[in-house]
């Protein structure tokens, strides 16, 4: 169980940013509550401005902390606030609408060893039996953290971080669209911080079933990363891709993330999952970095 009031200093603080999240955020809670780790830790959610009942399923957890914040400010600056009266040395991240196994916190903080200062926990994608092929797009694209920790940082949605980190190099930047867990990655690793993927440290995230949600969350992307040529620190500036570059819009020969499937696909259904990757993933995301770089600027 999460520290009570009276309980010693825990070992671990786990910061969750939550908009609108009202649906999702008791099996979070619950899954939280349910921690093997026998060290203490705390649990903080920060309400960005939600419009819903996330207040009031937050405040019926058991030694659970709920930030409200007055006015939407995004993921980044909420999770900055979470920072701001987290009381642990090491931060462990996760998102309203993902559901971390018994046993995420005791392996992520065994992952983060000596000489360890961030560690990406592997990110599930919660499929129904008959998964869409949305859904499977989303779930082969998306948060491959094994990928992102030897690219030298690793998603949010399953990121351990040491306080010392955000004391060396600063904290989430708060003026990003997206990308803002990318950015402060290659910023800690480009000053000497070290990155490891831990595989067993699991969180089940869920997916999105229908090619609108799929291609809004492409397009979010894009014009996150037309956002960085603007307003990133250190490298991933350089990165933002221009919206006239056509590698945003020749169809990719690559493969996606077909080992990250339980079961294999059929070759007609894989036809499928690519042309629908191409489709409403790839090119929303190019269309958001035209829509950042021409709106946004």
């Amino acid at each position: 169980m999460p520290a009570g009031p009276s309980s010693e200093p825990p070992a671990v603080s786990v910061i969750v940013p939550a908009y609108n999240a009202g649906a999702g955020v008791s099996r979070l809670l619950a899954a939280l509550a349910e921690q093997t780790l026998r060290s203490p830790y705390e649990v903080i959610i920060i309400d960005d401005a939600s419009a819903d009942l996330t207040a009031e399923r937050v405040a019926s957890a058991a030694h659970v902390r709920c930030l409200r914040l007055e006015r939407r400010s995004g993921s980044y600056a909420a999770r900055n606030a979470g920072l701001e009266v987290a009381s642990a040395p090491i931060l462990a991240f996760t998102d309203a609408d993902c559901v971390p196994s018994p046993t995420w916190l005791e392996r992520g903080l065994e992952a983060l060893g000596p000489g360890i200062d961030m560690v990406a926990g592997h990110v599930m994608a919660e499929l129904p039996p008959r998964p869409t092929a949305a859904a499977l797009v989303d779930a082969i694209r998306f948060l491959d953290q094994q990928t992102y920790a030897q690219l030298g940082y690793g998603a949010t949605a399953n990121l351990f971080v040491r306080r010392s980190v955000f004391e060396r190099v600063g904290r989430f930047n708060p003026r990003l669209r997206s990308g803002g867990d990318r950015e402060l990655g290659l910023r800690a690793t480009d000053a000497g911080a070290t990155i490891r993927y831990a595989p067993n440290a699991l969180v089940m995230h869920q997916s999105r079933s229908t090619l609108r949600a799929l291609a809004a969350k492409s397009m979010r992307i894009g014009r996150g990363m037309a956002s960085h040529r603007l307003h990133a620190r250190g490298r991933l500036r350089d990165l933002s891709p221009s919206p006239w570059n056509r590698y945003l819009y020749v169809p990719h020969c690559y493969a996606l993330g077909w080992h990250r499937l339980e079961k294999p696909l059929p070759r007609y259904r894989k036809a499928l999952v690519w042309c629908v990757n191409y489709v409403v993933a790839q090119l929303p995301v190019a269309a958001g970095v035209a829509i950042g770089r021409i709106f946004d600027d």
